[in-house]
């Protein structure tokens, strides 16, 4: 996570008044990198119209924690459940 905030901080995205983003990420389980990202953007001025995901571990608290800071979002597929052997149930 260092390893983005410097980029960003290099590239200049310093102040984004009146700049509008959707953000696409590969997964999201409990929220803690999404939420860095979503910080990195509200600091810089931009406003986030929404985030996209592959994968979405349905049963952890990602979903909740955008939705408590008020980010709509979609998942192309969603892991509801991992059973004791290993094998998923996507809807």
């Amino acid at each position: 996570m260092q390893e983005l905030k410097q980029r960003i901080i290099q590239e200049g995205i310093g102040k984004a008044d009146n700049t509008t983003v959707c953000i696409a990420k590969d997964f999201l389980a409990d929220g803690h990198a999404s939420g860095c990202v979503i910080d990195f953007c509200r600091q810089s001025g931009a406003e986030i119209i929404g985030m996209g995901f592959l994968i979405e571990k349905a049963f952890a608290k990602g979903g909740h924690f955008l939705r408590d800071h008020h980010i709509e979002y979609h998942s192309l597929a969603r892991i509801t459940r991992i059973n004791p052997d290993n094998s998923i149930v996507v809807e």
